[in-house]
């Protein structure tokens, strides 16, 4: 009976051991089939690499492997202007091996003219450089200009260049943008340090107030505070206007709006207020204002002929690298003072821009050239080798005059300079200018602009 027992476990221990001895072996099939899967795997891992870099490069809206030809018209034509151009173009060509970008200089006094005539043409240019706003909105609205809506989502333009918004939008276009902002010019007061100095002054002056108390302390020294240039080159006597404007209205674009949309009336008091400020400041002028030129001003304040004038922030570049003054050893700056404190602070401001021509609207090596002035790199050698503050945020500047400058405007409410169509521009400003020098009186100024504003709408029906 044991022996019986016995033989019976010894049964059942072999077949449990067969039993697991299959179990083993199914178990060991599945893990060899998914080693023989895993090898693939391996392999796929090591292609991995190159396939995310294809996606990336398939991800970049302006990859470059872009091929194809560019035209690009200029006002740069001279000076570290031309100089950083030519750069941004060799090393863009350098990034984009297949495109050949061709640069076409054209004189800035000529460019309204060469610009329109090319654009109309059956062969016009595929981009061009021109100012914004008033400036480019007659081409915008003859259809000539293309819209730069999937530039500025790719590059998320809005975003990086906060203060341009409305440079390169227009009345009549909704919200498609038509110019890209490449750098931000802002109006300040520039001094000599030397001539403050040499007349006992302390502190920049902050008020209107402190601001005629100071030309009279300068002009009690034997100094003259202040001059302008005859023309309208850098508009002269309306960016006097502008400081006065910012300073007495609480909205100073709108009131440009109407001036631009020609649907003012000169005798709105805003206008007559703003202008009676020039009244203060006849004493004040270089006797010999009205035959100096543009290029006599900044070279005046340099050499120490007058002590101060309100520029655009792009004579940095003149100051620094052309006369070679050291900036708050030489020259300093300041914002125009607060006439009314109830005025929140505004500042007028300029720059250049890029546009694409109709011709240029599908070409794609065209649209990488435009985009490629918002890389940080580009903006970054630009900037520093011109002394021009960015257009967009973040970019490392060498210039302390231009980081002062961007630091003191950041935040502050932008509008764009006055500016209007070719024509109409020269016949306003040339009134403004005899107002300004106390030619005429603000009810004649009025009457002249009214009457050039009615002749005008006469022609354009």
């Amino acid at each position: 009976m044991k022996k019986t027992i016995v033989m019976m476990l010894i049964a059942i221990f072999a077949v449990s051991m067969l039993l697991m001895g299959v179990g083993c072996k199914k178990e060991a099939a599945p893990a060899e089939e998914v080693a023989e899967e895993a090898a693939p795997a391996e392999e796929v891992a090591e292609e991995a690499p190159a396939e995310e870099e294809a996606e990336a490069e398939a991800e970049e809206p302006f990859p470059s492997t872009i091929s194809g030809e560019v035209t690009f018209m200029s006002y740069w034509t001279g000076g570290v202007e031309a100089e950083a151009l030519d750069m941004i173009a060799k090393k863009f060509m350098e990034d984009y091996p297949n495109i050949e970008l061709t640069i076409i200089p054209k004189p800035g006094d000529e460019i309204y003219t060469v610009i329109q005539t090319n654009l109309a043409s059956s062969d016009p240019v595929d981009s061009f450089m021109f100012w914004p706003d008033a400036a480019l909105k007659p081409f915008v609205d003859q259809g000539l200009v293309a819209p730069l809506t999937d530039i500025y989502e790719a590059m998320n333009y809005d975003e990086i260049a906060p203060g341009v918004y409305n440079w390169a939008r227009f009345p009549g276009h909704g919200d498609t943008p038509y110019a890209l902002p490449i750098n931000k010019l802002v109006f300040a007061t520039f001094y000599n340090i030397h001539k403050f100095e040499e007349a006992g002054i302390e502190k920049v002056p902050e008020t209107w107030e402190e601001f005629l108390d100071v030309c009279q302390t300068l002009q009690d020294a034997g100094i003259v505070p202040t001059a302008r240039s005859a023309g309208t080159i850098g508009l002269p006597h309306w960016s006097w206007l502008d400081r006065f404007g910012t300073r007495t209205m609480d909205d100073y674009g709108s009131f440009l709006q109407s001036v631009k949309d020609l649907s003012i009336d000169w005798t709105d008091p805003r206008f007559t207020k703003a202008c009676s400020y020039w009244d203060e400041m006849l004493p004040y002028w270089h006797p010999d204002s009205t035959s100096l030129t543009y290029g006599d001003i900044y070279m005046m304040l340099a050499r120490g002929d007058i002590a101060m004038q309100t520029l655009g922030s792009w004579i940095i570049g003149s100051y620094e690298t052309e006369m070679g003054m050291v900036p708050f050893e030489d020259y300093d700056m300041f914002t125009f003072p607060i006439i009314d404190p109830d005025i929140p602070i505004q500042e007028t401001g300029n720059c250049n821009s890029a546009q694409l021509s109709m011709a240029g609207k599908d070409n794609i090596a065209a649209q990488a050239w435009i985009a490629y002035w918002m890389r940080p790199e580009t903006q970054e050698m630009y900037c520093n080798y011109t002394s021009n503050a960015p257009a967009i945020e973040g970019i490392k500047i060498d210039s302390p005059m231009i980081s002062k400058i961007s630091s003191v405007f950041a935040g502050r409410k932008l509008c764009y300079q006055f500016q209007l169509g070719a024509g109409l521009h020269d016949l306003v400003v040339a009134e403004v200018e005899k107002r300004s020098y106390g030619l005429i009186t603000q009810e004649k100024l009025a009457e002249n602009l009214n009457n050039i504003y009615a002749e005008w709408r006469e022609k354009e029906e």
